[in-house]
């Protein structure tokens, strides 16, 4: 959503503001002019992080806007040093929640709180729940008792809104097959843009399929399937990513070309 930066002593890297994330998010012009004009401030000063926060908190007036910037910088985990760091303050937390389907319980009594910021890995064989945890999360999957509450900011988020703020890459997800890649992320990015208002040609090239990019889905190996799966889920402007088995399909060639998609735009998120 903001500007990048690269860590505490590094100066701050401007990128551009999204304002279709900002806009979505119910802010008007003025304000998304605001934001943009305290990071050219910022910026032009040539300030690491920690100077920012201190020029922030001294030398600008309390509004929504600065607190906004503020908390992102506060609370995003510092070293991103490429692509665009993504909103960090989302908060999960699992309170007594249980899932079951008839009479098998999935997981139940389960209690934990997903942290802003952070990365993590659930393991477990197969069939310990693992898929379904993470539709849980992702607000795909309703449980069956205790709750599961969502958070942005220490703003709670409606069940029916949490979609606009997560990302699922899952060998279970279906494509749209009958639309080119061109048309389908067309069409994903008309409800959920991509982060630094990249275009659908830049997110084609970030996952390498120039070539194949005015064919249809139904035509893909299942390797290059993968490979929109995770540009649809990666390169979506959302504070949370969720990647069940993301390597799936992909030959070696793919898993260096996903490895360096978490690294270039998944370092400073909220990765499970």
């Amino acid at each position: 959503m903001f500007p990048v930066y690269q860590g505490c002593k590094a100066a701050l890297s401007y990128a551009g503001v999204n304002s279709v994330g900002l806009k979505r998010r119910g802010y008007s012009i003025e304000q998304i002019n605001h934001i943009l004009d305290i990071y050219r401030v910022l910026y032009n000063k040539g300030l690491n992080v920690t100077q920012a926060v201190q020029i922030l908190e001294e030398e600008f007036p309390v509004t929504e806007e600065r607190d906004e910037i503020l908390t992102f910088i506060q609370e995003s985990t510092r070293g991103s040093s490429s692509g665009t760091a993504k909103p960090m303050a989302m908060t999960i937390q699992l309170h007594n929640a249980g899932k079951r389907y008839n009479r098998d319980w999935i997981f139940r009594g389960l209690n934990y709180t997903f942290q802003p910021g952070k990365h993590y890995a659930i393991t477990g064989p197969n069939g310990s729940g693992k898929s379904t945890l993470l539709q849980v999360l992702s607000g795909a999957v309703s449980i069956n008792e205790g709750s599961c509450s969502h958070s942005l900011s220490n703003a709670s988020i409606p069940v029916e809104k949490i979609f606009n703020y997560t990302s699922l890459c899952a060998p279970y997800l279906e494509l749209v097959e009958e639309f080119t890649l061109t048309e389908f992320l067309t069409f994903h990015q008309s409800f959920k843009p991509f982060i630094n208002e990249m275009t659908v040609n830049a997110v084609v090239q970030e996952v390498q399929l120039t070539h194949a990019r005015h064919k249809k889905i139904n035509e893909y190996s299942s390797g290059m399937k993968q490979r929109v799966k995770l540009a649809q889920c990666l390169l979506s402007d959302t504070p949370l990513v969720l990647l069940d088995e993301p390597c799936t399909n992909l030959d070696v060639a793919g898993i260096e070309l996903y490895n360096q998609l978490i690294k270039k735009h998944c370092s400073g998120g909220w990765l499970l």
